[in-house]
């Protein structure tokens, strides 16, 4: 896929979107961000699609994962911004995406997580 580069130019600083894809150049380096949410689904009482931690999580990557390696570009690190205040479901959370990410062949990619309000 050929990206063409007509957005927004800082300086050096180049910007595209893609779909869903973020595509931000410097110089020679390329990143590439894609990000999704869990809106509705969850355990919460009025999330309309019920499951459980482990399940949101790998709901949460699959979609910025899919949509990367489609554009032809290796996921380096995933980051989540976990809002609940409970360290068991961040855990379960964790572990669904681990598990996603290995499905993807990512068994070694970081996870960083920030926990918002």
């Amino acid at each position: 896929m050929k990206i063409s580069f007509s957005g927004t130019s800082i300086k050096n600083i180049t910007a595209a979107k893609i779909r869903d894809l973020n595509y931000f150049r410097l110089g020679d380096a390329l990143a590439v961000f894609s990000v999704d949410s869990s809106g509705g689904v969850g355990h919460l009482p009025n999330d309309p699609y019920q499951c459980t931690s482990f399940q949101e999580g790998g709901f949460i990557i699959k979609v910025a994962l899919v949509e990367m390696m489609c554009a032809g570009v290796r996921p380096v690190s995933i980051y989540l911004d976990f809002a609940f205040d409970r360290p068991d479901y961040l855990e379960e959370y964790l572990r669904g995406m681990r598990k996603e990410a290995g499905d993807f062949g990512l068994t070694e990619i970081p996870i960083f997580v920030t926990r918002g309000a």
